[in-house]
């Protein structure tokens, strides 16, 4: 990963794509050491939420929301304060978004993210009934809310 050029999503994609379907050991540990890298980036929050939006596959996804979770748990004060509030919103509509099909390991890592958030972000004073309100709409996000309740400590 170079040091100051900017990452574009499909670079991360290929990236992705590498590590899952690549049958070239060689090209699997580049790109995993690639995507270790960047999930310390900067850039990471933007594209791990683009992968989460564009939904291309089970790979990508995991991987966005698996990022979302690593960074928000390790990397939260790199985060200026201002997007702090965006950031918490994309990631209950990803909650919301979630279905019966979506696969466990995306869901347990996008309610741990959410959980996460909630202990990071001390201007979230409502926290536990804002995350109540937006989730308690449908079993199914009802389900994801308990789950996300689990998660915090």
């Amino acid at each position: 990963m170079s040091g100051d050029a900017p990452i574009g999503v499909e670079t991360v994609l290929q990236a992705i794509d590498a590590l899952y379907l690549n049958p070239n050991p060689s090209y699997k540990e580049q790109a995993s050491k690639w995507l270790c890298e960047f999930q310390k980036s900067l850039y990471a929050w933007e594209i791990s939420d683009q992968l989460l939006y564009m939904k291309r596959d089970l790979n990508s996804c995991y991987f966005g929301a698996q990022t979302m979770r690593i960074k928000i748990q390790c990397h939260f004060t790199e985060l200026p304060t201002n997007s702090h509030e965006g950031l918490k919103n994309s990631l209950l509509e990803h909650v919301n978004k979630l279905t019966a099909d979506t696969s466990v390991p995306i869901v347990n890592q996008l309610c741990l993210a959410v959980a996460d958030m909630f202990c990071h972000m001390v201007q979230w004073k409502n926290g536990i009934k804002d995350i109540i309100d937006r989730l308690s709409g449908t079993e199914m996000s009802c389900n994801f809310l308990i789950d996300i309740l689990k998660f915090i400590p």
